[in-house]
């Protein structure tokens, strides 16, 4: 029995898991460092005050 409820929270677990990930957008890590990069370059030309 205890077995049984263990087995299916897990189970239970890994089908939301798995619906999330389908519906999740992916984002390309170099396009994150690129957006990252450029955005921190105009934040450090603009607090120099160039």
């Amino acid at each position: 029995m205890d077995i049984g409820i263990f087995i299916g929270t897990i189970g239970f677990f890994f089908v939301l898991f798995l619906l999330y990930s389908r519906t999740f957008p992916v984002i390309a890590q170099a396009e994150v460092k690129t957006i990252l990069k450029s955005s921190g370059e105009k934040y450090k030309k603009l607090r120099d005050g160039e």
